[in-house]
């Protein structure tokens, strides 16, 4: 039995000294956590409707009915039919694209706001002789 006790014994000591290990590693930290960056090069499209444009924002409502702020800088270009044409020449209820990419601090800044091209309704195909 002594062998049993010591084996047990032996085997609580372990699991202790585990735990207190694991408890040292996790609260040394300091409590930072690692945050990812900005991916430089990705752009992002979002599609909506412009509702407000300042010289600092752009609010678009988006296609699911968000409300999206975005940065504008310098940089920003407004276009239409292709060509660059000035902020205030869009009409605000317009559909726009928008071409952006994120900050550092995690915000979105446009370099393109593209006026979407108007679509025409789709009228239903109707066969002959119905209504």
């Amino acid at each position: 039995m002594t062998v049993g006790r010591f084996a047990a014994l032996a085997l609580v000591l372990l699991m202790t000294a585990t735990v207190q290990a694991q408890r040292g590693r996790r609260g040394s930290g300091g409590g930072a956590t690692a945050q990812a960056g900005p991916i430089r090069g990705l752009v992002m499209v979002a599609h909506g409707t412009l509702k407000q444009v300042s010289k600092s924002t752009i609010l678009i409502q988006t296609d699911d009915d968000r409300i999206m702020t975005i940065r504008r800088s310098r940089k920003t270009r407004f276009l239409a039919d292709g060509h660059e044409v000035k902020a205030n020449e869009v009409d605000l209820e317009t559909a726009v694209s928008i071409e952006m990419s994120e900050d550092g601090d995690a915000k979105f800044t446009a370099f393109a706001v593209k006026v979407d091209p108007v679509q025409k309704e789709r009228v239903p195909n109707r066969r002959p002789g119905t209504q």
